[in-house]
């Protein structure tokens, strides 16, 4: 049983869950909602004949590639694991500062962070990695971000939008 405020969420035989559901009424006013298919921005898909139940976040991926990238399209090909990152990478005048202001570092970071604590746990360091310069990035550090190993691993969304 898994919960998050005031959603409900049972994994077993249905036999058990059914069970579990009677003994929930018996005591709280609820709803049955049925067989989950999205839940805190995850879809949830079955295969029934291969009995196995998976996780994933595209949608929210589709609406990040929409939300933070110009046009909706991958413009990097270098994978963050190649990238070193450093401070001396942060702006070093005015009109550079200036220049970075037009560009969704936080807001990508921000999505970034919320793959990983969804369904991305494999892309937890190179995200860290680049939080880290979030209070004043460079031109390199949104190049990392754009190549981090999530956008790698899904380009086909970047390419398809």
């Amino acid at each position: 049983m898994a919960l998050y405020v005031d959603d409900l969420i049972i994994c077993s035989v249905m036999e058990a869950i059914d069970n579990v559901k009677q003994q929930l009424r018996a005591r709280y006013k609820m709803k049955d909602l049925g067989i989950i298919h999205r839940i805190l921005g995850c879809e949830v898909l079955y295969d029934e004949y291969a009995g196995t139940l998976s996780i994933n976040q595209s949608k929210y991926i589709k609406f990040v590639c929409n939300k933070v990238l110009p046009n909706g399209g991958a413009t990097v090909q270098t994978l963050m694991r190649e990238t070193i990152l450093s401070k001396e990478m942060s702006p070093k005048s005015d009109d550079e500062r200036d220049e970075m202001k037009n560009i969704p570092y936080k807001a990508a970071i921000g999505c970034l962070l919320w793959l990983v604590a969804g369904t991305r746990l494999d892309n937890a360091y190179a995200t860290q990695t680049c939080v880290r310069y979030s209070g004043d990035p460079g031109k390199q550090h949104w190049d990392a971000v754009m190549s981090n190993d999530m956008l790698e691993r899904y380009s086909w969304l970047w390419y398809r939008l």
